[in-house]
């Protein structure tokens, strides 16, 4: 312990002692920007001999710039009184540390050009770089957004400035060090505004036979980011001959221009000059503020829609003799001086109902006496007035006391009936019944010309299968306005017979679809010596007897099949094509779906569960809309909705019992964009092995069978297209040419398809 103290002082001594005083640096050194200066290593220390290590020590005086390039003044010192401070008065020597810069290149990399959605957040991109060790690089951005733009619906640019500040001098032009870039960002919007109308119209010519040819429409911007304006550009093709008579447009000049509109807010358009009867062409485009465009083409008709002005006669007489010739009368016999503002008088055309071309009534012994007679007057425009008008013609005494009566009774599509009885009766006789032949047509024979007969036509024909969610749609449309029926269309619509289509005529008719065997409603209406139905109102002027004082010759019936609005007023065509429904299995669950990818109308189906307890569900109706059908497991469903197909989109699905037996009734089918009705096919999971064969097939047309008591539902060809066929006791026969054709066959509830060919 003594040992010790003694060291100690004599330390301090020497440490005072002048003689003891000395500290050596190291030599200065050449060092550059990126070394570390405080690895003493490399920098070298002091040594001062007399002193602990410890106590030598060193403060730096730093000259250097921001790229760390210059010198330090390193100052050794040995820490006498331990205070960690530098004192003048302490041993001390000097190092001088020279840094200096490294060279290298330095690359700049600048955000790439950008679009964006509307809807999408805007990254705030960066430069990046690679540069020196000792290299200091800073950026700047500036952004300036340009909202008109024909390929965006705004544009960002965006300036980028990135300077070395080792480099760059801004005092001397050219000096290096600086790089500048603009990024393009463009936001783009692809959703076009939406023109309000597109459809063609009637302008009504005026008493000059002119028409102030005034137009109007609107648009509005619907998409994800709707703009505010809207710009439009109309061209006006009068008489549609292929030259634009006139344009209107955001660029055009003076009364031609239109300007901007908010969306929704109608621009119209009056030509400078008033337009004589014809057809014109218009086409809209407009444009929203991020340059998407719609367009249309519409035909606009300036057209004569007043009716002609009737002069008639209202009363004639006449005479003829049968021996020679029947009376031949004319409609244009009535005529005393009718007119037409823009048809001339002798192209006026007369007639006994609204086919301009029936234009001739035979007055012969079967119907002379008191006759009445509708006279139609069409100007050349197809404008009609109607009056009516009486004429007594005599025979000269050649006539019978009796004579024949004929008629036909046919839907007014052309279809003929024949499955009706028409009596002949008056008051205190029996009834003369008659009955239609294949071609519709009837007659009595020996009928008194004068006496008060009156006929009545009644209907058994069943139309239980006739009615479908094709007339469903299109009275449902009806009753909301979307579309108007047509003709006879109405007669067919008014189910409850009261002479009005309300949603009562639409409840009946779904209970006709799904349960006909408890509808009570009459099926038929009869229609006699009726031509054509204008409008609803119409409905009420149907006569479903007729007075025989009234017969004109021949008795035309028209029977129109209640519900079946879809084949009311033209021949009916059969689709002869069918949509295949598939299904896939997803643990207990089963998805039934159209395959093929189309947008269709509506559907309705028959669905039989069989014995399993399974759930029906699907997007597109609920358990309310599923009436049960005759047997329990049999379940009928009648939508009229829009709908697209494909595998993502199931029909429906039966959950709960994954080995479900599910059949299709050949009650189901989906409505097409074209109005008419598919047949939908199951392509059944889990086909009977019941070992059916045809023999011999190939073959040249007749078939036998193994299974004679098998049911063959159907025969297509490789079109989809039914192909008349015979069942017989053992076999079957096709009507077909040489090709594949399928057959369709149930055995015990299942649908099995075998291939068929005939060289």
């Amino acid at each position: 312990m003594k040992t010790q103290s003694l060291l100690a002082l004599l330390w301090v001594m020497l440490a005072f002692s002048p003689a003891y005083a000395s500290i050596y640096c190291p030599a200065d050194i050449t060092l550059y920007c990126d070394d570390d200066i405080h690895y003493l290593p490399v920098t070298g220390k002091a040594t001062a001999p007399l002193y602990p290590p410890s106590w030598i020590k060193y403060k730096d005086n730093s000259s250097l710039n921001q790229c760390n390039v210059g010198t330090v003044q390193r100052t050794w010192y040995v820490d006498m009184n331990q205070n960690n401070n530098y004192e003048s008065t302490e041993p001390h020597c000097s190092q001088l540390l020279t840094l200096l810069a490294i060279e290298g290149s330095v690359v700049i990399n600048f955000p790439q050009n950008k679009t964006y959605g509307c809807k999408e957040d805007i990254i705030r991109d960066k430069p990046t770089w690679t540069s020196g060790p000792c290299d200091v690089i800073g950026y700047h951005a500036e952004e300036w957004v340009y909202e008109v733009s024909d390929d965006a619906c705004y544009k960002i640019f965006r300036k980028f400035t990135v300077i070395n500040w080792c480099t760059y001098n801004p005092a001397i032009q050219g000096s290096g060090g600086i790089w500048e870039h603009t990024q393009i960002i463009k936001v783009i919007e692809k959703d076009p505004p939406v023109i309000a109308d597109c459809t063609s119209k009637i302008l009504p010519l005026e008493g000059d036979c002119k028409a102030t040819f005034t137009i109007s429409n609107s648009a509005t911007d619907q998409g994800n980011c709707p703009t505010k304006l809207v710009s439009w550009v109309v061209d006006i093709d009068l008489w549609a001959n292929g030259t634009n008579d006139y344009k209107y447009g955001y660029n055009e000049p003076g009364d031609y221009k239109l300007e901007p509109v908010q969306g929704g807010t109608a621009i119209s358009i009056t030509l400078p000059e008033r337009v004589a009867a014809g057809k014109h062409k218009i086409h809209w485009s407009v444009k929203d503020e991020c340059g998407n465009y719609s367009s249309c083409t519409t035909y606009i008709e300036t057209k004569d829609q007043k009716k002609p002005v009737p002069y008639l006669h209202q009363i004639l007489v006449s005479a003829f003799d049968a021996s020679q010739m029947p009376a031949m009368i004319s409609p244009r016999l009535f005529d005393v001086g009718s007119f037409d503002n823009c048809t001339i008088k002798q192209w006026l055309k007369f007639s006994f109902s609204p086919d301009v071309n029936d234009t001739l009534r035979i007055v012969d012994c079967t119907n002379a006496g008191f006759q009445f007679y509708t006279v139609y007057i069409t100007d050349h425009a197809g404008n009609q007035e109607a009056v009516d008008v009486y004429m007594l013609v005599f025979d000269n005494g050649s006539c019978f006391a009796t004579g024949n009566l004929a008629g036909r009774i046919a839907e007014p599509n052309g279809r003929p009936v024949t499955d009706a009885a028409i009596s002949l009766e008056r008051l205190g006789s029996s009834a003369a019944m008659a009955y239609p032949g294949t071609d519709g047509t009837f007659s009595w024979d020996g009928v008194s010309l004068y006496s008060d007969y009156i006929i009545t036509p009644e209907v058994q024909a069943d139309n239980q299968d006739r009615i479908d969610i094709a007339d469903y749609r299109l009275l449902l449309d009806h009753i909301m306005g979307i579309n108007k029926l047509v003709n006879f269309q109405y007669a067919a619509a008014d189910l409850n017979g009261d002479n009005k289509i309300r949603l009562a005529d639409l409840a009946l008719m779904k209970n006709l679809i799904l349960a006909p065997e408890k509808s009570d409603i009459t099926k038929w209406r009869l229609a006699i010596e009726a031509d054509t139905l204008r409008s609803e109102a119409d409905l009420a002027s149907l006569k479903e007897r007729l007075d025989i004082m009234k017969f004109d010759g021949r008795v035309d019936i028209k029977a129109i099949c209640k519900g079946d609005i879809s084949a009311a007023n033209e021949q009916e065509t059969q689709n002869r094509g069918y949509h295949q429904l598939e299904y896939a299995i997803h643990g207990d669950r089963i998805d039934f779906y159209i395959a093929e990818k189309e947008s269709l109308e509506g559907f309705q189906l028959e669905i039989k569960l069989g014995d399993c307890e399974a759930d029906i569900v699907s997007e597109h109706f609920g358990l309310k809309d599923l009436y049960s059908f005759q047997e329990p497991g049999t379940y009928r469903v009648l939508m009229p909705k829009t709908f697209d197909t494909g595998k993502s989109n199931p029909l429906f699905s039966v959950t709960g019992c994954p080995d479900a037996d599910v059949e299709l009734g050949r009650f189901s089918k989906v409505l097409t964009q074209s109005g008419s009705t598919s047949e939908l096919r199951l392509k059944h999971h889990n086909p009977p092995a019941t070992g059916i064969t045809f023999y011999p097939n190939p073959g040249q047309g007749n078939f036998m069978i193994s299974h004679p008591a098998i049911k063959v539902i159907d025969v297509t060809d490789m079109a989809g297209k039914n192909v008349r066929f015979t069942r017989t006791s053992d076999g079957l026969t096709l009507e077909g040419k040489p090709g594949l054709y399928i057959v369709r066959t149930e055995q015990e509830g299942k649908i099995m398809s075998h291939k068929l060919m005939v060289r």
